[in-house]
């Protein structure tokens, strides 16, 4: 109905005012603010509508959720008034009526809650998601906008003009226009400051923070300008009324002029063509910033949830490159991190990899004396062969550790020979004994075992041999 349209657009448009929606373009087709269009608005009810008549098909099945919007809609009103004559201080007067239409309305609460499942759920997921929306988006506003710093002139000045004089670093271009929602004309946001600095200075003839402010009166077309007593950072605040189109490069072209006539900024020409055709104003680069939780922020589960739902529904309702035509002059879009504060990270353990080196030697050294006590057992040809790969190995370890120990005159080379000893005892420079008993013995009793498993299959294949002999004795 027309009421239901009328209603969520301008339900829509004050919770958008009040930060608990993400900006959305709003026409006026009419001279008085109260008569909006909200295309995406039209988009949803649209989309809604069909999905209600796909799943309820008729009247008769979309009674129960009728009839607890019906029954929300009244709770919620009574209770916004019961708040407002709290506020007011009707105190006693805000009770009397809760208590009254609170215990008529619950009746028929309780009541439509019985066609729960007979389409109430479509009422109540509605209104959840609505909720969800709006919560996330009012949380997340909040954390960001308690992370905003901003900066007193004299806090920006002197790296500011003594980046304009640095000649070394070439031109980002001669006009950077940075957009903000801050409307304080005396001071700047930290987060341009951060971006004129981050890694490569980005120096430019003249830096521009514009903000738009809506006004209630519908043409309204007015700036103001704060210069900072320079003549190379400006600070501009552009009041519009609200059926006027925020085309912002536009207003800013004039506005330009007009510092230009007055010899608050200095002249410029565009050799090069450019999007705007304006050849007495240098090329001009919008940079918009975007916030970004970091991984390491110190912040509650609830509050990371809401930032990345904010975000998203941020990403599906449109970016201020689309709200203020920013699209043909290519801007810049840089995400910066949300300086939630941080915690500190475990310190790493250094370790002293000259001596894990040594010990590894050492275990090959170790592991090459026991494969050779090991070489008068007879094992199977496979046996043979694994054992024999392992002592390759285990030489080729051992010459390493010869020629990194001999370098490093902590240990005496080992040298590669056979023993039937187990404990081998090599002295070092300093006295200390190496114990290669202590290292892999778990290799010779592998072996050893493969070994006996080895003689008693031959046992048992000679006493097969033998019976079947005496068998075919006995046949005959």
């Amino acid at each position: 109905s027309q009421a239901l349209i009328t209603g969520a657009y301008t339900m829509v448009s004050e919770a958008t005012s009040l930060n608990w929606m993400p900006h959305l373009q709003v026409r006026y087709p009419a001279r008085t603010r109260g008569q909006l269009y909200i295309p995406v608005v039209n988009v949803v009810l649209c989309v809604a509508t069909i999905t209600v008549l796909a799943v309820f098909r008729d009247s008769e099945h979309i009674s129960g959720a009728y009839g607890l919007a019906l029954t929300l809609t009244m709770l919620a009103t009574t209770i916004l008034l019961t708040v407002h004559m709290w506020y007011q201080k009707k105190r006693f007067g805000a009770f009397i009526f809760a208590i009254v239409f609170l215990m008529i309305e619950m009746m028929f609460f309780v009541a439509s809650m019985a066609k729960f499942m007979h389409g109430g759920w479509f009422t109540m997921l509605l209104g959840v998601s609505i909720l969800i929306i709006m919560v996330t988006w009012k949380d997340g506003t909040k954390i960001e906008r308690s992370q905003r710093l901003h900066m007193k002139p004299k806090d920006f000045l002197p790296v500011l003009d003594k980046l304009h004089g640095d000649f070394r670093i070439p031109y980002f271009a001669d006009n950077i226009v940075y957009l903000t929602s801050d409307c304080e004309m005396k001071r700047l946001d930290t987060g341009i400051f951060f971006s004129i600095f981050a890694d490569h200075p980005k120096r430019a003839r003249a830096w521009w923070a514009v903000s738009v402010e809506t006004d209630d009166a519908p043409f309204t077309r007015e700036y103001c300008v704060e210069n900072f007593g320079t003549d190379y950072l400006f600070r501009v605040k552009i009041k519009l009324g609200f059926k006027v189109s925020p085309s912002i490069p536009a207003y800013l072209h004039q506005i330009m002029h007009d510092l230009s006539h007055t010899g608050e900024l200095p002249q410029q020409k565009s050799v090069y063509p450019k999007v705007d055709a304006d050849p007495d104003i240098g090329p001009i680069r919008y940079v918009l910033l975007h916030k970004a939780l970091m991984p390491e922020s110190n912040i509650s589960v609830r509050g990371a949830l809401s930032l990345k739902m904010k975000y998203a529904i941020r990403h599906v309702a449109g970016t201020p490159v689309k709200w203020f035509g920013l699209a043909p002059y290519n801007p810049v879009v840089e995400v910066q991190p949300l300086f939630i504060s941080t915690r500190r990270p475990p310190r790493l353990k250094r370790e002293d990899c000259s001596q894990r080196a040594v010990q590894s030697l050492q275990g090959a050294s170790a592991l090459e004396t026991n494969i050779h006590v090991v070489k008068d057992i007879r094992p199977t040809d496979a046996e043979q062969t694994a054992v024999m790969n392992a002592r390759d190995i285990a030489a080729a370890n051992v010459m390493f550790a010869n020629e990194k120990l001999a370098n490093t005159g902590k240990i005496s080379p080992v040298p590669i020979k056979e023993t039937k000893k187990v404990s081998v005892k090599k002295p070092n420079k300093d006295g200390a004994n190496i114990d290669a008993a202590n290292v892999t013995h778990a290799v010779v009793q592998a072996v050893e075992d493969a070994a006996r498993a080895n003689d008693a299959n031959s046992v048992k294949s000679e006493k097969s041999a033998a019976t079947e002999k005496s068998a075919k004795n006995n046949l005959k």
